[in-house]
């Protein structure tokens, strides 16, 4: 491993991070898979012979290895304050599995403490880092899309044989802050700077009325744009985001979510209603996303970008999760 590349720990190895975040730090030129902690001690064994990186079952004492640069946490949502704080507290840059927090005073004490020691902290939200994403925005920026009126975004996933930390309340669980938070980053991440009014949300709980399992909300932007979005669990899976304008129309499928070989599309409908497809390459969006996580802790300008987005998402949050309660 080269000397200039930035020294990663990867806290928590659920699914998830077994199967997307490690092979992606691992395979960036600009990352290196410094080492992993969970107290699973099955998989260590197995990280041990897959990769060659220091391994812990203990935080404090990964924590006190000044070598690290950064550490990316995936555990329950419940544990990202106090462990987001942890790492932070210990001189390494955070970068944290979606949420950030569920509360928006948590929030704010992490990116506060962060800029006051001049650390970086990032949401990991790895659609936004696919050129899939880019190509979309760009197309709303530009003068080929004239006068939106409504945005349509879905998001909702079948029943998971093994769901984890999502049917347990004090683990954080919450389909809004698991799946929801996709559908809301997106418009917040197109409309950041405009008016966005929250005209109205609606849940749905589980059984036992501990936590939402579906939600649908209904946003204004500027009042002129009416966004549509909702999210379940326990559904047929949907992935999709739907734009209409003026003068044309966009749709695309597996905006949120998609493996490194998919290719994805955008379907472009003219007034009259003729189509055509633009095409966009394959790519690992998880790997992006370190790369660029590299990027930012090399820059206090990106620091401060990546930090007021994350206030802004988790301000947007916040409100629409007030709507539910």
């Amino acid at each position: 491993m080269g000397n200039n590349e930035v020294k990663i720990v990867l806290w928590g190895i659920g699914n998830h991070a077994n199967n997307n975040l490690i092979p992606a730090i691992h395979s960036s030129k600009r990352s290196n898979l410094y080492g992993c902690l969970t107290r699973n001690k099955d998989k260590l064994n197995q990280i041990s012979e897959n990769y060659k990186c220091k391994l812990w079952d203990n935080y404090q004492d990964m924590l006190n290895d000044p070598n690290i640069d950064a550490v990316f946490l995936s555990t329950p949502p419940a544990l990202h304050y106090d462990q987001g704080m942890q790492i932070l507290e210990s001189g390494k840059h955070l970068f944290c599995e979606k949420p950030l927090t569920s509360n928006l005073e948590l929030t704010i004490q992490l990116l506060r403490y962060a800029e006051k020691n001049n650390l970086a902290v990032c949401e990991g939200l790895m659609y936004q880092y696919h050129p899939q994403f880019s190509e979309l925005r760009d197309l709303l920026l530009s003068n080929e899309v004239i006068n939106i009126k409504t945005i349509s975004s879905s998001f909702g996933i079948p029943k998971l044989s093994e769901p984890g930390y999502r049917t347990r309340k004090e683990l954080g669980a919450s389909c809004l802050f698991d799946v929801g938070i996709y559908p809301v980053s997106l418009i917040q991440s197109f409309f950041g700077n405009e008016n966005i009014e929250i005209i109205s949300v609606k849940k749905i709980l589980n059984e036992n009325n501990e936590f939402d399992i579906s939600g649908t909300a209904h946003l204004v932007i500027n009042s002129r744009i009416n966004c549509f979005i909702d999210w379940g669990y326990n559904v047929s899976y949907r992935n999709e985001i739907d734009i209409w304008a003026e003068n044309i129309s966009l749709y695309s499928d597996r905006i949120f979510s998609k493996n490194k070989e998919y290719n994805p599309s955008i379907e472009i409908r003219d007034s009259n209603g003729n189509s055509s497809v633009r095409k966009i390459q394959a790519e690992n969006h998880f790997k992006l996303m370190i790369e660029y996580f590299v990027e930012v802790i090399g820059s206090q300008e990106k620091i401060k970008d990546i930090h007021a987005s994350a206030l802004d998402l988790s301000k947007l949050m916040n409100n629409i999760n007030k709507k539910l309660l």
